[in-house]
């Protein structure tokens, strides 16, 4: 059940309130020892000490030598002959005039000194002097040189400093907890998880921010449901687009082949050629858009771990061919120990060729065309490098986008800007990368696909 709600100002007044209360406690403690102390004769003030010369007042009046055994603990004293002599005392040579002016009844106070007058039997007169303010009275004399009003004060002051210290403990500590319960709704949502379980702080301001945070997260989750639904149904419409042409498109596609069996002027030949070029143009298409469908959709990939020289050496022959094809010279280089992958050898495949089929489509006729694999710590890099003009800075900001094509001298068939996107896709589900750059030994485009390498170690 959800207690009632505070402001952080009520907050903050609250443990005002605290931090007054024990100062008021702490001020009344520190009198009311003061009080005890001076009344138990542990703490001398003012009247204490005249209360002791008046104790002693007629001895000293009646004493043949006045000396420490006659004076009170906390009083210094000088005798005077009638002639303003000095007798004996401990009062400093320097302060004697200032006792003697007290003697002609000029002086009771002198700074922190009370002056008194004592007229002896003989004649004599002793001037006793005390400090108007507090002392202890103990018996270990080293704690009589300590005032009692400044020894009270340096206690009141560190029991105020540690009552404020626990106070700002108790309510940081407050409001961390409370803040932290916030903090787990945002971390929730940050992590993509919008289905917030809000719990309630009891402080309005951060249950007005958790509340907001957790009105947004709803917002954000049906606006993304939205725009999920929106993508499957294009993707669904996508893909059976491309099915549904399918057919009529291997209907042409047949007709084109059985037209070709007839007798055919040499015009007609070159139109059924042509029909069956747009054929195989618009089924590669019609592939590459299910790919993509696919790959929005997430492949589910069929993973082994195999050795990666032998899925180098089907990429090797798989490249060799259509370099053949191409009129192309095929430089393949690897290192050995390789270590292993964890792969589906048919889509990792298909990605590795993506690539080196837009290579060899920038590569000129009898141009060269480059793949290598070396080991790099914990990665297995294949580097597929043509011999072209290169990426365009543009391209090598964007070439792994969806739809992506460039203005740049090609010699292969039409490019629909989705080879680099979808093998980009399956790389990264392998849990890998790509790095894009032009190459400095032949100028053109550098293709690396960056993969996680798995040590022979690690299989035993």
């Amino acid at each position: 059940m959800r207690g009632k709600e505070k402001t952080i100002r009520l907050l903050f007044i609250r443990y005002y309130f605290y931090l007054v209360l024990g100062a008021v406690i702490i001020v009344g403690f520190c009198f009311t020892l003061f009080s005890v102390m001076g009344k138990s004769e542990m703490i001398g003030t003012a009247a204490y000490h005249t209360q002791q010369i008046e104790r002693q007042y007629e001895a000293i009046q009646e004493a043949d030598d006045v000396n420490g055994s006659v004076i009170p603990d906390a009083c210094q004293y000088v005798v005077f002959d009638r002639n303003g002599k000095t007798v004996d005392g401990n009062i400093p040579d320097s302060e004697i005039s200032v006792a003697w002016n007290a003697v002609l009844g000029n002086l009771h106070k002198e700074g922190d000194y009370h002056y008194i007058t004592i007229q002896r039997k003989n004649e004599e007169i002793c001037v006793l002097r005390y400090q108007s303010v507090s002392d202890f009275q103990l018996e270990n004399r080293e704690w009589t040189e300590f005032n009692p009003n400044h020894a009270l004060i340096i206690a009141g002051s560190a029991a105020f400093g540690g009552l404020a210290f626990t106070l700002i403990l108790k309510l940081s500590k407050v409001l961390s907890r409370k803040l932290r319960v916030l903090a787990g709704v945002l971390e929730q949502a940050a992590g993509e998880d919008l289905n917030v379980h809000l719990e309630h702080s009891q402080i309005r301001e951060i249950d007005s921010v958790m509340n907001a945070a957790g009105r947004m997260c709803d917002i954000i989750k049906h606006s993304k449901q939205q725009q999920w639904e929106i993508e499957q149904a294009r993707r669904e419409q996508i893909s059976a687009l491309a099915h549904d042409i399918k057919t009529p498109l291997t209907v042409v596609g047949g007709n084109a082949e059985l037209l070709e069996d007839t007798p055919l002027n040499e015009d007609q030949i070159q139109h059924v050629q042509f029909i069956e070029k747009c054929t195989e143009q618009i089924g590669d298409y019609i592939r590459q858009l299910i790919d993509v469908s696919k790959s929005q959709n997430q492949y589910t990939l069929q993973k082994e771990i195999l050795e990666a020289e032998d899925f180098l050496d089907q990429l090797r022959e798989d490249a060799q061919g259509l370099c053949m094809a191409k009129e192309l010279e095929l430089v393949f280089e690897t290192e050995h120990e390789l270590g292993y992958v964890d792969c589906d050898m048919e889509r990792l495949l298909r990605a590795c060729m993506n690539i080196v089929s837009n290579g060899a489509d920038y590569t000129p006729v009898h141009g060269k065309l480059f793949i290598s694999a070396k080991s790099r710590g914990e990665e297995l890099e294949i580097c597929i490098t043509d011999s072209g003009r290169g990426f365009s800075e543009k391209a090598l900001k964007s070439a792994v986008e969806k739809f992506f094509t460039e203005e740049r001298e090609y010699f292969g068939t039409a490019h629909y800007g989705m080879g680099m996107y979808i093998a980009n896709h399956i790389v990264i589900y392998h849990g890998g990368y790509l790095t894009l750059q032009n190459s400095d030994k032949t100028g053109g485009a550098m293709v690396t696909i960056h993969l996680p390498r798995i040590l022979e170690d690690d299989i035993s």
